[in-house]
């Protein structure tokens, strides 16, 4: 799971052969985020219109941030993580 897995993942296997077998779910191009009422889809961007701050582009502040927006729910209750992961 990665917020432009084509990114993460290609840096990931260069490095770990094995997780080339691997299933990937990307948030950036799996959530309709302008359904949700967002604009645009750039990662610390989203965080800003969900209300919360982000602290640079760092690999830890990135998994926080990808946290707090796959919580984030539409108007029938539903995460984006869960629309994610049913594409």
């Amino acid at each position: 799971m990665a917020h432009d897995s084509r990114f993460d993942r290609a840096w990931v296997e260069d490095r770990l052969e094995d997780a080339r077998q691997l299933a990937w779910t990307c948030s950036m191009a799996q959530v309709d985020w302008k359904a949700r009422g967002f604009d645009g889809r750039v990662l610390g961007y989203l965080l800003v219109q969900a209300g919360f701050y982000h602290c640079g582009h760092r690999a830890s502040a990135d998994v926080d941030t990808l946290i707090q927006l796959l919580r984030h729910s539409d108007g029938a209750g539903r995460t984006a993580l869960a629309e994610m992961i049913e594409c």
